[in-house]
């Protein structure tokens, strides 16, 4: 007879149980309540009202960092601060996740908006030059430095505010 995660194949005991979450505890059978019970129906929903505004936060900030860069694209050069600002404290949100590779546009867009605030950067190519050096240094901080000193000044602007 095939063995699969119907019929058990040593790893899992049967079927895939669905987590309580998702359905009431009461309908899984015992040995799926003891390996799943982790949360109740209420938990998951104060975890859905816990986690919900970092979200609506995190995706804020992504989307005024945007603005800013095309701003900066568009108007004037100083708007790259505003985005690099943005990014980076969406890329400390997203930190569990995508926030490291995200970082990488906070260190382009410092790179570029400090060429322009010293008056090196005159053409697009002098821009993507600060780019690439940006791409650079963030790569050589993702490999060598940990993520808790590159998210450090949000960690203490948190913790001064109460938010850890």
């Amino acid at each position: 007879m095939q063995q699969g995660h119907d019929q058990g194949d040593g790893f899992f005991p049967g079927p895939i149980k669905v987590p309580p979450f998702f359905r009431p505890i009461q309908d899984l059978p015992p040995a799926a309540s003891s390996i799943f019970n982790i949360m109740t129906i209420t938990d998951a929903n104060e975890v859905l009202r816990m986690v919900y505004p970092w979200t609506v936060l995190a995706y804020s900030f992504l989307g005024l960092g945007i603005a800013a860069w095309a701003a900066a694209i568009i108007k004037d050069h100083r708007w790259y601060w505003l985005a690099a600002l943005c990014l980076y404290v969406f890329s400390c949100l997203g930190g569990f996740s995508i926030g490291l590779i995200t970082l990488v546009f906070p260190f382009v867009f410092i790179l570029i908006a400090l060429g322009h605030a010293l008056g090196r950067i005159s053409n697009i190519r002098h821009s993507a030059i600060a780019g690439v050096i940006g791409a650079g240094l963030w790569l050589i901080s993702f490999q060598t430095i940990d993520d808790y000193w590159l998210f450090f000044p949000v960690f203490k602007l948190f913790d001064l505010f109460g938010l850890h």
